[in-house]
């Protein structure tokens, strides 16, 4: 599920905005199972994850702090490193918006004018996404994270 939020920072307020979207759009997790949470270290995130879940798995990116993370202490699969030991997956659709939407200069605060621009440079950045390498050790990587 992919969503985002617009806000002139990255806010408690913004990231409980998100946060609440998500979860009236269906997200939630699995009944006795934590939440993985890779983030770049935003304190405003960590706290309305914290807020929003029942006891997270709240893990700083390598690319963002360089250290091992607990993918390794929990005994998940080593085929997932690869795509959950980074933010790299986020940083992409980034870099895709700013393509798409880099060149435009009048933002209408009066208006639903950047929610329309930034969903749909999300939805043709989502057409070059592909599965993370080891989906299929990600049955493995829920059982570590449950309880």
């Amino acid at each position: 599920m992919i969503d985002f939020e617009t806000g002139s920072s990255e806010n408690k307020e913004v990231c409980d905005a998100l946060l609440n979207r998500l979860i009236r759009r269906g997200f939630k997790t699995i009944k006795d199972t934590r939440l993985l949470c890779v983030a770049d270290g935003s304190k405003p995130l960590k706290s309305s994850v914290l807020e929003k879940f029942n006891n997270p798995l709240i893990e700083r990116c390598v690319i963002h702090k360089e250290r091992n993370i607990a993918l390794h202490v929990i005994g998940a699969p080593s085929t997932l490193n690869m795509s959950l030991l980074s933010t790299n997956c986020i940083e992409n659709s980034f870099k895709n918006v700013r393509r798409k939407i880099g060149r435009v200069s009048r933002w209408m605060p009066e208006t639903d004018q950047a929610e329309r621009w930034m969903a749909y440079a999300l939805t043709e950045a989502e057409k070059g996404f592909r599965r993370i390498k080891g989906w299929m050790d990600i049955p493995l990587l829920i059982k570590a994270l449950a309880a």
